[in-house]
C-alpha cells in the first residue's frame, strides 16, 4: 500500500516541477521554487523502480532459484509501456509537423520509437521531450536480467551482503563517472548521453535495489526490520544529481527549506502511517 502512496507522492512532484512552466508574466519568478524544490519526483521514480523489478531476480539470486522468465517479463514492461507510448509520440510527431523546426530529422525521430531518445549525441528529446526517462526505465529492464544471467553463470547463489556490496559500487561508479563527465567535458555532445543517459543515471536505482536486499534479509533472517528503516534511503534522497542542480537553485529561504523538509519526510510518514495500520488490522 505504502509503494501506492510513494508513486502518488512521486507523480504529485513530477506535476509541480512542470507546473511553473504555466506560469508567465511579471510572477513567472514566483513558480521557480516549485522546480527548484520538487525536481526529485523523477529520482523517486526510479528508486521505486529499482525496488520492484529487481526485487525478484534478487529472490533469485540468493536462494538459487531459477530467475523469472526473460522473454515473459520483456511482454510484460512491453505491453505496459509501448502502445500507450507510441500513440503519445506519434501525437507529439503530428502537432510538430505543424510548427516549422519543431520535427527532429528520421536519423534522431526513429530511434526514439525504441526507447533509445537520449542516447544519441545532438538528441534533444523532441518532440516528446518529457519521455526521456522511459529510455533510462527501459535500460534497466534490460540491465537486471543480463546482470542476473551473468552473475548466476558465475555462481548458482549470492549472499544478500555481496550483492549490496556490488550495488554500492554500482552507484558509486555512476556517480563518479557523472561527476568527472560534468566537470572534464561539459561542453562535449557526449556529456549529455552520459549525464542524462542511463550511465550516469544508473545509481539511482540502486536504493531502490538496496531496499529489496534489505527485505530479503528480513524475510530469510526471519526478523521484523520495520519498512520504514528500508525507505529512509528515498525520504532522504536528495535533488543534488537532478538536471537543474544545486548551482542552478535559488538562495536557500525558508520556503525553501519548508519545502525540502516536506519532500524528504513524506515517504517516512506514510511508511510509518502504513505501517501502524497494519499492525492495529493484524
Amino acid at each position: 500500500m505504502h509503494l501506492d502512496v510513494l508513486r502518488a507522492i512521486a507523480a504529485l512532484m513530477v506535476i509541480g516541477y512542470h507546473t511553473d512552466g504555466l506560469i508567465v508574466g511579471p510572477n513567472r519568478a514566483d513558480g521557480l521554487w516549485l522546480r527548484y524544490n520538487l525536481d526529485t519526483g523523477v529520482e523517486l521514480f526510479f528508486v521505486l523502480s529499482g525496488y520492484l523489478i529487481a526485487i525478484t531476480f534478487l529472490r533469485a539470486l540468493v536462494v538459487g532459484n531459477v530467475p523469472p522468465d526473460t522473454r515473459s517479463f520483456a511482454r510484460r514492461r512491453a505491453a505496459r509501456i509501448l502502445p500507450g507510448y507510441w500513440l503519445a509520440l506519434g501525437v507529439a510527431a503530428f502537432v510538430a509537423t505543424r510548427q516549422p523546426g519543431a520535427l527532429p530529422p528520421p536519423g534522431l525521430l526513429l530511434p526514439q520509437g525504441a526507447l533509445l531518445q537520449g542516447l544519441i549525441p545532438g538528441d534533444t528529446g523532441g518532440p516528446l521531450v518529457v519521455a526521456w526517462t522511459l529510455s533510462i526505465e527501459a535500460a534497466f529492464y534490460v540491465g537486471v536480467p543480463i546482470a542476473t544471467w551473468l552473475l548466476l553463470m558465475r555462481r548458482r547463489s549470492w549472499s544478500v551482503s555481496s550483492l549490496a556490496v556490488m550495488t554500492l559500487m554500482v552507484w558509486a561508479i555512476s556517480a563518479c563517472v557523472a561527476c568527472v563527465v560534468a566537470a572534464l567535458f561539459p561542453t562535449s555532445p557526449w556529456s549529455t548521453v552520459v549525464l542524462r543517459g542511463p550511465v550516469g543515471l544508473m545509481g539511482q536505482f540502486c536504493p531502490g535495489i538496496l531496499i529489496a536486499l534489505l527485505q530479503i534479509h528480513s524475510e530469510r533472517a526471519r526478523t521484523s526490520v520495520p519498512t520504514r528503516v528500508g525507505w529512509m534511503l528515498i525520504a532522504r534522497w536528495d535533488g543534488c544529481s537532478s538536471p537543474s542542480g544545486p548551482a542552478l537553485r535559488p538562495p536557500h529561504s525558508m520556503r525553501w527549506h519548508a519545502i525540502r523538509c516536506a519532500e524528504r519526510c513524506l515517504p517516512w510518514c506514510c511508511s510509518a502511517l502504513f505501517e501502524s495500520t497494519e499492525a492495529r488490522t493484524a
